[in-house]
């Protein structure tokens, strides 16, 4: 069942965190679609894909551990 009390914490969470690190924004917008991350390789194949997650951060260390491997496997050792 839907707990609105959670609802309004998370929202809370978030603009508070925003506030910490200085980011404005506003409501606006298309709330359905959201973004993430896509690391593509010299092919141009998709190597690695994180999926926004609204008010979670990137795991940073997962994030750069894909970047050394994609690195790693392009020729020369470039992306």
């Amino acid at each position: 069942m839907y707990n609105p009390f959670k609802a309004i914490a998370a929202l809370r969470r978030h603009n508070n965190r925003h506030k910490e690190k200085k980011i404005e924004g506003n409501l606006k917008g298309e709330g359905i679609r959201s973004g993430g991350l896509i690391i593509f390789g010299k092919d141009g194949s998709p190597q690695f894909m994180v999926p926004e997650q609204t008010g979670t951060l990137f795991d940073e260390d997962e994030l750069f551990a894909a970047l050394e491997s994609v690195r790693k496997g392009g020729k020369d050792g470039e992306l």
